[in-house]
């Protein structure tokens, strides 16, 4: 596997403090606590996201990071994560379940991008559905899938260590560190301890998921001081701190990014026009593509029946070309990532579940969901998961290994 990162620097940079869903971001917490009662009585009477009713409830610190740390370029691909499930599962027994039957083309034509064959040889048996998904953002990811792909890289060999300049879309030089690592067919010890059910890094050095703050720092932190208090609005632009009405009209007055226009492969025909980004610029305009030779009713097949069919699909990753303040790609819209920060369970739910923070947007979404202040929650493990075919992985590399 290969593994491009850019470095995240400027350790001990100050904090963001948010509103979870309302858009704007405050220098301290008094500021936000000033702040907030008359956030609460807006986001009441007229919530827009309809979110924000439930979540923009109280004050949260963002973003500081203490030390600096390599951050993946781009999500896990579709390629990489079928190189993985044939590392650790060249039987395709699925014992991890690691993979569902509608990642299959066979169950869902549109999404399905990774297949199945039991009766091919050992170690060949999960393949890429198409060869225009090999480059996508692996889609069905938890949190538990994801520890297991960050287990098998920190357990596995680093082959070799490049740093090369690349030259930006906006001209400037950016250095990528790209790992080669052989991974290791052991997933369930290494980075997290997956026998404990709120597993936490056991290493500060390796291959890890990103945090939540991480995440958050490689996304919107300047360290030139541009965006607000040094924090941009979205990963591909500072933006204006505007509560827009994103479900009806999106939020051009915010400075949101143009969406990405995609060809038949799911391919960025757009680059040419910046910031640019995998989203819904207006409501039920998502940037959308089938995989070919599938007709347009079987496009339309959903794996559960009267589940509704999904308008839009994922860009090929990095195509999109805009990139954060430290030179990561995608990081708004396309899919929502996963990070490995546990987080409060919301109200009512399930308490023998373990929630985890999640960022970035996905395709189906609007505007808000590439604020600073979009901090999620996902369950760590879902049953039926893949269902819901936008959800991914981006790493994180500290130290040596």
């Amino acid at each position: 596997m290969t593994l491009s990162t850019v470095t995240v620097a400027s350790a001990g940079n100050p904090s963001a403090w948010i509103i979870p869903f309302y858009n704007d971001v405050y220098e301290s917490s008094a500021s936000c606590q000033a702040a907030l009662p008359a956030v609460q009585a807006a986001t009441q009477a007229d919530p827009d996201t309809g979110v924000q009713a439930v979540a923009s409830t109280s004050c949260m610190e963002v973003g500081s990071v203490p030390y600096n740390f390599d951050i993946a370029e781009t999500e896990l691909t579709v390629a990489q994560w079928v190189a993985f499930l044939n590392t650790v599962d060249p039987l395709g027994s699925n014992r991890h379940h690691l993979w569902d039957a509608p990642e299959s083309s066979a169950v869902w034509p549109k999404f399905g991008s990774i297949n199945r064959n039991l009766k091919a040889p050992l170690g060949q048996r999960y393949y890429v559905a198409s060869s225009a998904w090999a480059n996508k953002p692996y889609n069905s990811a938890d949190f538990s899938r994801a520890a297991r792909f960050a287990n098998a890289a920190q357990n596995g060999t680093v082959l070799s260590k490049k740093t090369s300049p690349v030259t930006t879309v906006s001209g400037q030089q950016l250095q990528v560190t790209t790992y080669t690592v052989r991974l290791s067919s052991k997933t369930e010890t290494g980075m997290y301890t997956m026998k404990n059910r709120k597993a936490t890094r056991n290493s500060k050095t390796g291959f890890m998921i990103s945090s939540q703050n991480e995440w958050i720092k490689a996304a919107y932190y300047d360290p030139n001081g541009g965006g607000k208090f040094s924090y941009w609005d979205y990963p591909t632009n500072p933006g204006l701190y505007v509560n827009c009405p994103v479900d009806t009209s999106g939020c051009s007055t915010g400075e949101q990014p143009v969406a990405t226009q995609l060809d038949v492969n799911g391919n960025v025909t757009n680059a040419g026009t910046q910031p640019l980004a995998t989203f819904e610029s207006l409501p039920g305009s998502a940037p959308d593509w089938c995989p070919q030779p599938f007709t347009a009713a079987q496009c339309s097949q959903t794996p559960v029946p009267l589940f509704p069919a999904y308008g839009g699909n994922v860009s090929s990753v990095g195509q999109a070309l805009t990139r954060s303040p430290w030179g990561t790609l995608d990081q708004g819209g396309n899919v929502v990532e996963i990070t490995d920060t546990i987080a409060p369970p919301p109200k009512l739910s399930d308490p023998s579940i373990v929630w985890r923070r999640w960022h970035g947007g996905v395709v189906t979404a609007t505007a808000y969901q590439m604020w600073l202040s979009a901090v999620g929650v996902t369950p760590q493990t879902i049953p039926g998961y893949s269902i819901n075919p936008f959800r991914g992985i981006r790493l994180v590399v500290q130290g040596t290994k």
